[in-house]
């Protein structure tokens, strides 16, 4: 159920997700079967710290914690980890994010890189400050990418890498990851994709310059989208350019 429930966040809004993983944390709890409360914490930590309620993502990321340490599974401390250092970020700790998501990176090393390198290194580079070692980072998620990988890292990679070119201003570069994701799930679009795609382009086009109605129209959509969808940590970039 807890995976299930992890994959909706792609195809459901959030606020959805959160209340089922919340269900999952205590069904899972009042029967002992811990690496589902596990895989549920972690569920509800993702949807909450979209949802932009740190206080709560906390509160599971201290409990899958204390899981990960109990049954020794360190597969799922790269999650944890990644959180933590959207967290800090989100935050104002950069120094504090990067050392989370740099553990994390040398875990996925030793663990195998095809379960969350993307993920983690997309992560990663939202939250380095040299540009050059932003756009390392991204290259050699899209390394690992192409090598082959579990399907979430191109969904969390590819909004990451957005943020990151539309940040130094490679305008050519943000089209080209909302092409790649669009790629990726044009057999299956989702929700989650098709609004950061949607996004990427409307805030790359905004960079450029663009002040039509049609853009305001699209920026006013994707604002009402990401309310409705519970994306609300993807929401102070587009009103930015709103009120721009």
């Amino acid at each position: 159920m807890a995976q299930m429930i992890q994959a909706k966040h792609y195809f459901a809004p959030q606020q959805i997700v959160l209340a089922e993983a919340q269900a999952a944390v205590n069904a899972a709890a009042r029967v002992g079967h811990h690496r589902a409360e596990l895989n549920a914490n972690l569920a509800a930590a993702t949807s909450s710290f979209t949802l932009g309620q740190r206080e709560h993502c906390y509160e599971h990321m201290r409990r899958a914690q204390e899981l990960v340490r109990r049954l020794g599974a360190r597969r799922f401390e790269q999650s944890r980890l990644v959180t933590l250092g959207r967290l800090a970020l989100a935050e104002g700790h950069r120094a504090e994010a990067i050392n989370l998501l740099q553990d994390a990176v040398a875990l996925s090393k030793e663990l195998g890189r095809s379960f969350h390198g993307a993920h983690i290194l997309g992560a990663l580079a939202t939250a380095l400050e040299e540009p050059g070692a932003k756009r390392r980072t991204l290259s050699e998620g899209e390394a690992l990418i192409d090598a082959g990988c579990f399907a979430h890292n191109q969904l969390r990679f590819y909004p990451d890498a957005m943020n990151v070119a539309l940040e130094l201003g490679d305008l050519n570069e943000v089209a080209r990851y909302a092409q790649a994701l669009e790629d990726f799930t044009k057999p299956e679009p989702l929700p989650w994709a098709d609004f950061f795609i949607a996004r990427g382009r409307a805030l790359a086009a905004h960079a450029r310059g663009q002040a039509d109605l049609a853009l305001t129209h699209e920026l006013q959509r994707l604002r009402d989208e990401g309310l409705r969808m519970g994306f609300i940590v993807a929401l102070p970039a587009i009103e930015a350019a709103l009120t721009a």
